[in-house]
């Protein structure tokens, strides 16, 4: 009976052990490079977690295509975050953004390494804002890394970008009320125009 309860204190200190080194890995007591592409980190003035664009929830893409943005038109660009993590106790994300072959942008690709209220701005596309970063700690600890995990962003399409449907429709759910910042679509002719007989 001794025999299996040390046997049993052996397995539940080894386990123990096993969660207090990814706690500790998590807790970000090893450094990491923070790479910014095109781009160039940092926090705004005043309320750093304002949102005058749009709000986007977005699961890790790392192997994945899951909760990619693509607020242009035609789906020419594209915004992605991989990487999410708590590191040196604060919540971190990757994003990227793929402008395709966009004429009003500077690069193919810009993107950086962000902490909770920090931004970047991609030259003539916009500017990126991570609000929170959300942890599946239960798939965390069995070892199933990033399953759950999502991101939370702010997107600000820079002047000059035009806007697609999918952004559109995201600004007037999440503003409503406020009168939008680009003109509005035409309606449709529902029968052709008829030309003058008086020639």
């Amino acid at each position: 009976m001794k025999k299996r309860r040390k046997i049993l204190a052996a397995l539940i200190s080894l386990l123990a052990l096993a969660a207090s080194i990814r706690i500790v890995y998590v807790s970000g007591f090893l450094t990491h490079n923070y790479p910014a592409q095109n781009t160039r980190v940092f926090t705004k003035k005043g309320d750093p977690l304002r949102c005058d664009g749009i709000t986007y929830r977005a699961g890790d893409t790392s192997g994945t295509r899951r909760g990619v943005l693509r607020p242009g038109t035609n789906w020419n660009t594209q915004i992605e975050v991989s990487n999410l993590r708590i590191e040196r106790w604060h919540k971190r994300a990757t994003i990227g953004i793929y402008a395709g072959k966009l004429r009003n942008v500077t690069a193919e690709g810009g993107g950086a390494d962000l902490a909770l209220g920090e931004s970047f701005t991609f030259e003539g596309v916009g500017t990126i804002t991570l609000l929170d970063v959300e942890m599946d700690w239960f798939a965390f600890t069995v070892g199933n890394d990033k399953a759950g995990d999502t991101a939370t962003y702010c997107f600000e399409p820079a002047p000059g970008f035009t806007v697609g449907d999918d952004y559109k429709s995201l600004y007037q759910k999440q503003h409503p009320g406020t009168p939008t910042p680009w003109p509005p679509t035409p309606a449709k002719q529902t029968k052709p125009t008829e030309l003058p007989t008086d020639w």
